[in-house]
């Protein structure tokens, strides 16, 4: 995916702390972007320094992206490149998921697992349901009935192309006009990298299947939306956002809610 849309390479960046910086590896062919290491460069004791493999503590993100066919080729390249890094005391990535392009090219530089370290769980629809408190339940529950009593309440999953962008831009809308400029560092949400990064990969993972959004509507009028990707049986929560003036009536509960459920009933 990584290698076909250049674009993924903005999202990159977000949430570094204060002495990071970027060092991602790009390997291009003829122009073609071929391999992608996405590193995050920290540093430590004067001229000396670690290299962290990029948003890897979740299994969403810990990836090599590489084109298949240059994956050999690709690999020594992007190897050889990383160990001259000046300073370089340590390469990490945080989750490796077993049989990836990941995990060949790590045990191909020598690297040690860390058994120290638990693995990452997938959680499960229900057993994420299980966790929320019966209160919890029947105040999402009461919503929704609060909710259908104001009109006619529809739900349903949007998983076209343009209907997704859309859905993305009514998202990132909603985020910039709650979030505090002084306020918890979210101002990235504000960036037109932001929206153009979400906006292209959920209409390219479309066209595979691999994404889709929860749209909850009132008397024709968007009140809240989620957005998911898909990868095999799981579903990947990114995004939620709802309608502020509707805020007493916990839509974007509603709509996370009725997205879970619909998607746990397609397995």
């Amino acid at each position: 995916f990584f290698a076909r849309h250049a674009f993924a390479l903005a999202d990159l960046g977000i949430g570094l702390q204060e002495g990071d910086r970027p060092a991602h590896r790009v390997l291009r062919r003829d122009a073609k972007l071929v391999a992608i290491a996405p590193l995050i460069r920290r540093s430590g004791p004067p001229g000396v320094c670690t290299l962290d493999w990029a948003q890897s503590r979740t299994s969403l993100y810990a990836t090599l992206p590489v084109a298949p066919c240059n994956e050999d080729e690709a690999m020594r390249a992007l190897a050889a490149d990383i160990l001259a890094e000046p300073g370089l005391r340590k390469l990490k990535a945080d989750f490796v998921p077993e049989d990836s392009s990941l995990a060949r090219f790590l045990e191909g530089m020598g690297a040690v697992r860390d058994g120290s370290i638990p693995r990452h769980e997938v959680r499960l629809y229900g057993n994420l349901l299980e966790r929320f408190s019966r209160r919890r339940r029947g105040l999402i529950r009461k919503a929704g009935r609060q909710l259908a009593a104001r009109g006619s309440l529809e739900f349903g999953l949007e998983n076209q192309p343009a209907a997704l962008s859309e859905i993305v831009d009514w998202i990132i809308d909603r985020k910039i006009s709650q979030y505090d400029p002084a306020g918890d560092g979210t101002a990235w949400i504000a960036w037109p990298e932001t929206r153009t990064y979400f906006r292209e990969t959920a209409a390219a993972l479309a066209v595979t299947g691999n994404a889709v959004a929860g749209d909850l509507r009132l008397d024709g009028r968007r009140i809240g939306a989620s957005l998911f990707y898909l990868c095999g049986d799981t579903g990947w929560f990114s995004k939620t956002a709802y309608d502020s003036e509707l805020a007493e009536f916990s839509p974007g509960w509603v709509v996370a809610h009725e997205s879970f459920e619909a998607l746990a009933e397609r397995g």
